[in-house]
């Protein structure tokens, strides 16, 4: 279908479903024809700013044969059911991450999905952040050599969890996001995880506070994640995220901070415009754009998206070993 116009439906128009309409509403050969939330003031409101018809039951936007794909932004415990729906249909799909938030439903959707000819795309944003995607270029360049450690910080203030509380919680719909991006960087999914936890503020809510989690990948570098959302209501930032990698030839860092994203090897040292976007933009720029454009492109082409289910399972697989690892105190092994 390389040069029909694609018409595509959003389905949940919470914050990360208002970025999708905006990004697919400004995007050329790309018709945003039907939303479809729950909450009649937000579906009338988004439905008259982008021109998309709208519906209460994402069903009617399954049934319809003129939309030939979907993205699906319901809340994380909803993903199963919509991904199943949206694939009977016959629809290309991109699903917000992650998959789902258990590894029994990401191996259900795998196997269901053996053979699908349509594009399946998980979205994970970092990426398509520039400068992670140049850090991975330059590793696998040799630029760093071997890895020695990697250390990632994933933190946010605790508006996060009052909204999310219910569906999902810190691991799978935060600490993913580094999951993702370092089993991409490496190639490889970690063989041991080691995992503490603590819940305080959000214990009422029976979810997580904080999580350190300690890797070990098949080569033997060690990964440690940091991820917390219970940051003060006043933080200035909408995220405080961190990055370091360690080889035996250079090093790596990239933060969210004003000229925060710095390469160093034993070729030069290197400071670039960092390229994020806006984690509180209801508007897609930068990586999110970027990631909605690939999706786009694997439809018009016909081609597999870079984000493999396989992939999708094995970040669900390390999330349930970083749970498990915190609640029984010990090393679980992949």
């Amino acid at each position: 279908m390389a040069n029909d116009f694609i018409n595509i439906g959003v389905i949940g128009l919470g914050r990360m479903g208002q970025v999708h309409a905006h990004g697919f509403h400004k995007m050329p050969l790309v018709n945003l024809k039907a939303v479809a939330d729950v909450n009649p003031g937000l579906l009338a409101e988004t439905s008259e700013k982008f021109g998309a018809k709208g519906y209460a039951d994402y069903n009617e936007i399954l049934e319809d044969p003129s939309i030939n794909a979907v993205s699906i932004c319901l809340p994380d415990n909803m993903h199963k059911d919509c991904i199943l729906r949206a694939t009977q249909a016959g629809k290309h799909v991109l699903c917000e991450k992650p998959l789902v938030n258990n590894l029994a439903d990401a191996l259900e959707i795998e196997k269901k999905l053996r053979g699908y000819d349509k594009v399946f795309m998980v979205a994970y944003c970092l990426r398509y952040d520039l400068q992670r995607a140049a850090l991975r270029e330059r590793l696998l360049a040799g630029d760093f050599g071997e890895v020695i450690h990697i250390y990632s910080r994933r933190n946010s203030p605790i508006v996060g969890p009052r909204h999310y509380a219910g569906y999902s919680d810190l691991a799978d719909h935060v600490m993913i996001h580094d999951i993702d991006y370092i089993n991409w960087l490496l190639r490889s999914k970690p063989r041991k995880v080691y995992a503490k936890s603590r819940s305080v503020l959000l214990k009422d809510k029976n979810m997580t506070d904080a999580i350190f989690a300690l890797l070990t990948y098949p080569s033997g570098e060690l990964v440690c994640l940091e991820s917390c959302w219970v940051l003060p209501d006043l933080t200035p930032m909408a995220l405080d995220d961190r990055l370091e990698l360690i080889g035996t030839k250079g090093s790596a860092y990239l933060e969210c901070s004003e000229a925060a994203v710095m390469f160093v090897s034993n070729r030069d040292a290197e400071k670039p415009v960092r390229y994020g976007g806006d984690f509180n933009a209801t508007e897609a720029t930068g990586m999110v754009y970027e990631e909605l454009n690939e999706f786009v492109r694997c439809v018009a082409a016909g081609k597999t998206s870079g984000v493999t289910i396989r992939e999708a399972v094995e970040d669900i697989e390390v999330v349930e070993a970083i749970c498990l690892s915190a609640k029984e105190g010990r090393e679980i092994e992949l």
